[in-house]
């Protein structure tokens, strides 16, 4: 008999600081596989390493001008995801029994719905929401809160249809609790992580371009 477990691929990085000189270090990887909750606890516990990296002299213009030392720093780096995706792969009884897995079915049918679910609520919330540990419980058949002719309205959909259906007809007035409906805090309609990261791209090119440029202007005022 076969049976479906559900697990998930992250892309992302480590990133931390060092209590010496205020640096920061990130380390990032291509892809990382979590098929259990132990896994993913364990992967977003604080992680402590040490290298070697080296003092720089740097000139008014930022260049390295010379190295003036070196050391060994510790730092403490964290889990950030960039893009999380959830799957899910046909197991056989004995690895079913070790309950090893986020969750597990029966149906194919229902494991692929149950995974279209929770990558439509990653692009909705973001990615990293996804540090949740007891994630996917923490994501599926949860109720949202909108406001009806002065009734708050309960809904927990279990569809991606009933989901886009809810946001979709109440736009931006959707919120996770009865409190934070009524403090106005509602669910940020659409993350586009990769719109985000195009931003960040352009100003970057912005201001080197405006570095450049300032340099520029500063080695012809010294010629002159």
């Amino acid at each position: 008999m076969k049976f479906y477990a559900i697990y998930e691929e992250v892309y992302g990085y480590y990133k931390g600081s060092c209590a010496f000189k205020g640096v920061t270090s990130s380390r990032g990887f291509d892809l990382k596989v979590f098929n259990n909750k132990k896994e993913r606890r364990e992967a977003q516990e604080i992680e402590e390493t040490e290298f070697e990296m080296p003092d720089y002299e740097y000139n008014y213009f930022g260049d390295i001008v010379g190295q003036v030392g070196g050391g060994f720093y510790y730092y403490t780096l964290r889990l950030r995801i960039e893009k999380a995706v959830w799957k899910y792969k046909d197991i056989g009884f004995e690895e079913a029994s070790k309950n090893e897995y986020f969750k597990i079915f029966i149906s194919e049918k229902e494991a692929k719905e149950f995974c279209d679910n929770l990558n439509y609520l990653s692009v909705l919330f973001g990615p990293e929401l996804k540090y949740l540990k007891n994630a996917p419980d923490d994501y599926i058949n949860k109720p949202y809160y909108y406001q009806e002719n002065d009734k708050i309205v309960e809904e927990i959909p279990t569809t991606i249809f009933q989901i886009k259906k809810l946001f979709a007809e109440h736009k931006e007035k959707i919120a996770l609790s009865k409190e934070n409906l009524k403090s106005n805090i509602f669910v940020e309609n659409i993350h586009d992580f990769y719109l985000q990261k195009d931003k960040e791209k352009r100003r970057l090119f912005i201001v080197l371009k405006e570095l450049k440029e300032e340099r520029k202007r500063v080695n012809q005022y010294k010629e002159m």
